[in-house]
């Protein structure tokens, strides 16, 4: 067998590409920057490694940025002086605006080796606020006051030092190829927000658009929420995949998003933002957020959605006959659908939807959390009686069925062709 250095170049630029691909992939390795990436490590395995990737324009093209932790104090009653947990020293503003520096100068660097190809970002924003993230996601959103100058302190303090990244970032629309973005803060005076502001003109070479967005109640402003609708995100003029994380209190009315361009969306809620409760109004409401969500989507072709675990009663979580009757959404592009933690939707979810084109669809109980009132079932006998004879696909996976029940269900896949099953 050959060693790398005899393989014909082409091969191993393959190799080397396939290896660097891996530092874009979501938290495959939080603290990686520019300089310690794998990229970098190739150029300095050999010379002439290094000869062969730094005269590769393809090899640099492919460039994740994580913006470095902010250094907040440790909050006491930050709630009551929220001025003061933004607080930090000059030396270490200073400190934080040279480490921005750093990534600049990579970020510079990389495209000046990249040529004039067509560029990859992956963007993490997340890591910046990582501290003052425990403080904010268990907080009641009555106790936060959108005007007590949390936005402020964050605008003004924390995000302007990343300003000079930022902007050179939003410089390079012309070249975006895709774009990857994790953005935990969305505000009106943030310049975050131009990265979110695509327009099909500024960006003629963007071919997919995957978001990451925590939408915060904090992170608004009341009175800019008119402000915030007249500003849509994403004018596109191709295909765009949205990966939209939701958290407590969010409406529809707070995501400025035109939802006629996603023609992929995933929409998930992290468990530790939604604690289980016993009122069943909140945890319908959830399911009836993302029906809205998914109804605006009128172009969808692919849609994935990942449950919190709200629901542990067992009482049946249903939604009212007159908020299905009036949000009742036809979808005539999806295709695929996909539904885990099946027994945290509310029963109805499945007649709200008319979905001609549907072909595969896969529904996906919860391992080891128990579906006391049978949700996860009734879902699936409401989704199998209403798209099952279309069905050219179906996975059912950890929903607890009688054999007769399966059965009965199975009858339903009329012209299912493959199928995956284990319950």
């Amino acid at each position: 067998m050959p060693s790398l250095l005899d393989m014909p170049a082409e091969i191993q630029l393959y190799i080397f590409e396939f290896a660097a691909a891996l530092d874009g992939l979501p938290h495959s390795n939080p603290g990686r920057t520019l300089f310690y990436s794998t990229a970098v490590a190739i150029s300095h395995v050999h010379p002439r490694i290094r000869q062969l990737v730094l005269s590769a324009p393809c090899f640099w093209c492919n460039i994740p940025v994580v913006f470095p932790e902010y250094p907040f104090p440790d909050p006491s009653d930050w709630i009551d002086d929220p001025i003061a947990t933004f607080e930090i020293s000059k030396d270490e503003q200073c400190a934080y605006e040279r480490k921005i520096g750093i990534i600049l100068d990579g970020v510079m660097t990389w495209v000046s080796r990249s040529g004039n190809r067509p560029l990859t970002l992956r963007i993490d924003a997340e890591p910046m606020i990582k501290r003052l993230c425990p403080y904010t996601t268990n907080s009641d959103p009555e106790e936060i006051d959108p005007d007590n100058n949390i936005c402020t302190g964050l605008d003004d303090g924390v995000f302007s030092a990343a300003d000079p990244l930022i902007e050179y970032l939003v410089g390079l629309s012309t070249r975006w190829g895709e774009l990857s973005s994790s953005l935990p803060i969305v505000s009106t005076d943030t310049r975050f927000r131009q990265l979110l502001k695509i327009r099909a003109e500024n960006a003629p070479c963007l071919r997919k658009l995957q978001l990451q967005i925590d939408f915060d109640q904090y992170s608004r402003k009341q009175e800019r929420v008119e402000e915030t609708m007249l500003d849509k995100l994403l004018k596109p003029s191709d295909k765009y995949h949205l990966n939209l994380s939701l958290r407590p209190y969010v409406k529809l009315q707070e995501l400025p998003i035109n939802w006629s361009a996603v023609t992929h969306l995933n929409l998930s809620a992290p468990d530790y933002h939604f604690p289980e409760t016993d009122d069943a109004v909140q945890a319908a409401d959830f399911s009836l957020l993302c029906i809205k969500i998914i109804g605006r989507c009128l172009n969808v072709e692919c849609c994935e959605i990942t449950m919190p675990l709200l629901w542990t009663e067992p009482d049946l979580l249903e939604l009212e006959v007159r908020k299905i009757n009036k949000h009742s959404y036809c979808l005539p592009s999806l295709k695929s659908l996909t539904i885990r933690n099946l027994s945290q939707v509310a029963v109805g979810f499945g007649r709200c939807l008319d979905l001609p084109c549907l072909e595969n669809l896969a529904l996906t109980g919860e391992y080891a959390h128990p579906d006391l009132a049978g949700v996860a079932k009734c879902n699936l006998i409401e989704f199998a009686t209403r798209f099952g004879p279309q069905l050219t696909t179906a996975t059912i996976h950890r929903i607890d069925l009688t054999q007769e029940e399966l059965y009965d269900c199975s009858m339903k896949f009329q012209n299912v062709s493959t199928s995956f099953v284990d319950c």
